[in-house]
């Protein structure tokens, strides 16, 4: 998350969590169907961004998903 913090903040990209849990980027704003969710190399995050600590070259990915759609697969 600290590297998330500064990303955002050096390319002036509004980014809202709590502890690890993203509601906003860009203005962007997770509601009760739709929402942030952390890919790694195109797979979703098995754990919380604030518990995941990417390997050099890794893709780490932010994507606004349809949470019934993201978890039915």
């Amino acid at each position: 998350m600290e590297v998330m913090d500064w990303y955002f903040a050096e390319n002036s990209i509004n980014f809202v969590h709590d502890n690890g849990l993203v509601s906003t980027i860009a203005d962007l704003a997770s509601d009760a169907e739709n929402g942030w969710l952390l890919y790694i190399n195109d797979a979703m995050a098995e754990v919380g961004a604030v518990d995941c600590f990417p390997a050099s070259g890794d893709k780490v990915e932010w994507r606004y998903v349809n949470y019934a759609e993201a978890f039915s697969s």
